[in-house]
Order: structure tokens, then sequence, then C-alpha cells
């Protein structure tokens, strides 16, 4: 996976991130991931986008995609 940085992250954004990770049992890692999530899910996203989201969702939420298991939104592109 990708790293990513952010620069001039202001301080009470990262304070809610932080409260928000607590109440959820996240680190803030997590936390900050399934934001990013939650606010590109707003956006029309493409079919073969969905696949992509799905698969970071599992991984945020500690489900494990077996090796050559396809995540259910990809198996509906396929149709």
């Amino acid at each position: 996976m990708a790293t990513l940085t952010i620069r001039n992250f202001p301080d009470d954004l990262r304070e809610r991130l932080r409260e928000s990770a607590t109440r959820n049992r996240r680190s803030t890692n997590q936390e900050g991931i399934v934001w990013l999530i939650r606010g590109l899910d707003r956006f029309d996203t493409l079919p073969e986008d969905e696949a992509r989201i799905e698969c970071a969702r599992a991984a945020t939420y500690g489900k494990r995609l077996r090796k050559g298991q396809v995540p259910k939104s990809a198996r509906a592109i396929r149709m």
C-alpha cells in the first residue's frame, strides 16, 4: 500500500480525527482512511472504483480477502 503525507494539517481537525478514532476504537490512521472513503463516496464513482473502495473498506475494518477472492462490487462489474 502507498503512504500518504498531509502537510500543514490543521490542529483542530487533527483533534477531531483523534477523538473520532477513540470513539470508534480505531487508530488515527484507520479513522483517517474511513473519513477519506466516506468523503469520496459522496462523489460519483465509476464501477471499477467501487471495487477499490470495497477493498479499502475491508482492509480498514480488518477483513482480509483470500487470495483470488473478488469483492462483491467487482463481481457486479463483471455481470
